[in-house]
């Protein structure tokens, strides 16, 4: 069976992952990635090992249906886990939308 692209790809946006099986670790990893933070920084801010953060993107990158990390933070935005919010002349990305609005 040939499914065209426009197809595969509504297809996919309606996969949005459940927010519920991601986990707070890889949630904190989303956050500090959108932040523009490096594998070495986000494994030293979190206090793990560099290789700890790079299985937590490879999760989150297969939750997502995302081929690299452009795509994973493009969806994440698609999907509500990211929202920019503009603070006066500033705009500033908020992690908070899906997760407060879940709970």
């Amino acid at each position: 069976m040939y499914v065209t692209s426009d197809y595969a790809m509504l297809f996919r946006k309606r996969q949005r992952p459940d927010h519920r099986r991601i986990s707070n670790r890889e949630m904190d990893v989303l956050r500090l990635i959108g932040r523009e933070m490096t594998l070495t920084d986000i494994a030293s801010h979190l206090f793990i090992s560099k290789h700890t953060v790079i299985s937590h993107r490879r999760n989150l990158l297969s939750k997502f249906g995302a081929k690299n990390t452009a795509g994973l933070i493009r969806k994440a935005f698609e999907y509500g886990f990211f929202r920019l919010e503009t603070v006066g002349e500033t705009a500033r990305m908020s992690h908070e939308s899906v997760l407060s609005q879940a709970s």
